[in-house]
């Protein structure tokens, strides 16, 4: 996958999370949601609730239940998103230089 179609499904992504349209009793999301979301498997999600330089945050409802909010959700993409454009950004200049 390349760093626009990253983007993009990202950027897509935040958009249907922060839709007001949608019910405001949906404010918790399973992995399960938050992987088909994001259009990602719940072992890259489970990654990311483990990752200790910057974790995606989390509750834990009764003994099992994990649920991410959509507000942390929202700002982990932001902070996320800046790395990898930035990273996207590099690429470019290294393929302009080098041509």
């Amino acid at each position: 996958m390349n760093s626009d179609n990253f983007m993009e499904l990202f950027t897509k992504a935040l958009k249907e999370l922060t839709d007001k349209s949608e019910e405001p009793s949906i404010q918790y999301l399973t992995i399960e949601e938050v992987a088909k979301k994001l259009k990602v498997s719940k072992p890259s999600v489970l990654a990311w609730l483990k990752n200790k330089s910057h974790p995606l945050q989390y509750f834990i409802f009764g003994k099992r239940q994990i649920r991410i909010h959509v507000d942390d959700l929202e700002k982990w993409i932001m902070s996320h998103r800046s790395k990898v454009q930035e990273r996207a950004d590099k690429l470019v200049e290294i393929k302009t230089v080098g041509s």
